[in-house]
């Protein structure tokens, strides 16, 4: 009865504190998941996960005149991360390979790219030799997104052959220029569309996260018919992609199969590439640097002097840039000054641990050999 009163008199009844209380705790909850996604979104920009920002048709005047069928190139605004180290993490594969790959026999005996050479086909002995010094650090550096702006991709393969060079490969004129840059002494990498967390069409043939392997390889292998030059892939975009160990053990299963290498790009800190590859056993390597993503040519020599001082420190570094008018005319500033200071520009492969045989390479050359004809 005084329960009762007590309600009469002005008291809360049960059923409205029950309503109460719930809508307390809806709105903490809702708090919560507010704040996940903040905290969600300023990881991404940390990480650099949030990277794929098209660029628009201006790099084109920038360099050269270009026909009215060249198309902007999709190059991703990739914010520089430090490499993870494989140590720091381990990979549980959902999905364990049905049966580990071997290597393929050696160069001469290996069906390059499961295809017959056609006839007339460049050999390794008619690619020019890059000039390289015999000792100091090393280091590689690689052109993306190649293969769409054709005035670009030239100012790319004028380059020092040393400069290794990655292909889109859904260019009207992939297949051409990458032969050409081949021809020129560059290896060449299949840049391989991968999917991203962030909302941007990485491009037609995309390897996306939940394809069948079957349709994983398929996709490989078209797009390697379209750079039939490469040696190996790097990914282009793929924070997501890269990040998935079931659909990358599968990319990498079949770039061993092929004799290949790949490098990781590493568009996100979540990448399991490195770590995987390793298991294994593909050649690999991992960017150490981002040399444009502010086009200001004091920033890229900035970024140029991080990558000389980590390969002071490690013996070697890798960076990855685009052919941008700025960035192509750094390079062949920077380039002569960085041999006097003891910098060796290497072809990519020349880093690739373990080490990578394949006929499309620039030196085939035991460790330890000079580099230089």
């Amino acid at each position: 009865m005084i329960g009762d009163r007590r309600h009469r008199i002005g008291g809360t009844p049960p059923r409205q504190r029950r309503i109460s209380t719930l809508e307390r705790r809806l709105g903490v909850g809702l708090s919560l998941v507010a704040f996940g996604f903040l905290s969600g979104y300023v990881v991404g920009l940390v990480t650099g996960e949030d990277e794929y920002l098209p660029i628009d048709v201006a790099i084109a005047p920038a360099a050269g005149p270009t026909s009215s069928t060249d198309q902007a190139p999709n190059m991703a605004q990739e914010t520089p991360t430090q490499p993870i180290s494989p140590a720091s993490y381990r990979v549980s594969l959902a999905v364990p390979l049905l049966v580990p790959s071997e290597r393929p026999p050696a160069p001469g005996q290996a069906d390059v790219n499961r295809r017959d050479s056609a006839a007339g086909e460049p050999t390794l002995a008619d690619v020019p030799r890059p000039d390289m010094p015999a000792t100091g650090p090393m280091v590689a550096i690689v052109i993306d997104d190649l293969g769409l702006l054709e005035a670009a991709t030239e100012s790319a393969i004028a380059l020092h052959p040393a400069f290794t060079l990655a292909f889109l490969p859904y260019g009207e004129k992939a297949a051409e220029l990458a032969q050409k840059a081949h021809q020129a002494g560059h290896e060449v990498l299949l840049h391989m569309p991968m999917e991203p967390d962030g909302p941007v069409d990485p491009g037609p043939g995309a390897l996306i996260t939940g394809l069948a392997p079957e349709e994983i390889r398929e996709r490989i292998s078209l797009a390697l018919d379209r750079v039939p030059s490469a040696m190996g892939l790097n990914n282009h975009m793929g924070s997501r992609f890269t990040a998935d160990a079931e659909a990358m053990a599968v990319v990498l299963d079949e770039i061993n199969l092929r004799g290949m290498m790949v490098l990781d790009s590493v568009t996100t800190p979540n990448s399991v590439v490195s770590e995987l590859a390793k298991a294994i056993g593909v050649p690999s390597e991992s960017r150490d640097v981002f040399l444009d993503n502010d086009r200001d040519p004091a920033l890229i020599h900035q970024q140029l002097d991080e990558l000389e001082r980590i390969a002071q420190v490690t013996g070697q570094a890798i960076a990855l840039g685009h052919p941008y008018r700025e960035t192509i005319a750094v390079l062949e500033e920077w380039l002569p000054a960085a041999r006097k200071r003891g910098i060796r520009l290497v072809p990519l492969s020349r880093l690739a641990q373990p080490r990578l045989h394949h006929p499309m390479i620039a030196a085939q050359l035991p460790d330890g050999e000079e580099d230089s004809p």
